[in-house]
């Protein structure tokens, strides 16, 4: 008498023993769900009949498909932000910050050189006319904090 296949052997038993067996990849794969199974995988295999190392190769794929997708999300947004960045770059007068701040230190010497002008300047005219420096302010229509 010839041996009979056992009636109720998973189906990946009777399969070809060269073929690899291809763990199936859960539909539903969001966050939420894949917490789920990997806080409570024993009901997850009570509810199902897949061997526990099959639940634990679903979780992986599951994670790694997951996790791959948000790589090439966030890989995405890296560029949007290098493309945000080279634009505004390219706008800039001096886009080296230190050729920017050399350039705002010129101006503002340029600013203190010409006040310092306008300053003895008026210190001439008050004294030519005999006026205190605050009457010489008003009649420029200057504040004196200017």
């Amino acid at each position: 008498m010839s041996p009979s296949p056992a009636p109720h052997s998973p189906p990946h038993e009777n399969a070809s023993r060269d073929q690899p067996v291809q763990p199936s990849v859960p539909a539903k794969t969001d966050l939420v769900e894949m917490k789920r199974i990997v806080r409570d995988p024993i009901t997850l295999h009570s509810r199902s009949d897949r061997e526990p190392s099959r639940v634990n190769a679903d979780i992986e794929i599951a994670s790694k498909d997951h996790l791959q997708a948000k790589i090439a999300t966030l890989e995405t947004r890296i560029d949007e932000t290098r493309l945000k960045l080279d634009h505004a770059t390219a706008k800039l007068k001096h886009p080296d910050p230190n050729q920017t701040v050399d350039h705002h230190i010129k101006l503002l010497r340029q600013y203190n050189d010409v006040r310092d002008i306008a300053t003895g300047l008026m210190g001439i005219m008050a004294e030519h006319r005999q006026l205190p420096m605050k009457r010489i302010y008003q009649d420029l229509g200057l504040d004196e904090k200017d």
